[in-house]
């Protein structure tokens, strides 16, 4: 096993008060790892849940960062960044992938 709920997000809250109180983005992270990383229900994410993950199949991790960059960045929800929806998000663009991974980015598109 490589991850479970006991050792991510769960640490970081120590009892059940401060569970109720958890920010957002644990309870986001909580509800993604039981729908969608731990996929054969066992409490854990093993090594193939995480590759699948990582790297859907079929995936371009590429293409995936930049659909991420758009769900995160896009105010209006047209499909589409405006200079002011980048300069907005700059540090969801800093934090990305694609500026650890430009090489790959540029080789994919």
């Amino acid at each position: 096993a490589v991850v479970s709920t006991q050792s991510t997000g769960a640490d970081l809250l120590a009892d059940e008060e401060e569970h109720a109180n958890q920010p957002e983005w644990i309870a986001l992270e909580r509800q993604h790892f039981h729908q969608y990383r731990d996929q054969n229900k066992d409490g854990f994410v093993d090594v193939n849940e995480l590759r699948d993950w990582l790297q859907p199949e079929g995936g371009s991790p590429a293409l995936s960062e930049a659909h991420h960059l758009v769900r995160q960045s896009d105010r209006n929800k047209d499909g589409k960044l405006s200079a002011k929806e980048i300069m907005d998000s700059y540090q969801v663009f800093v934090g990305s992938q694609a500026t650890d991974f430009g090489r790959m980015l540029h080789t994919e598109l």
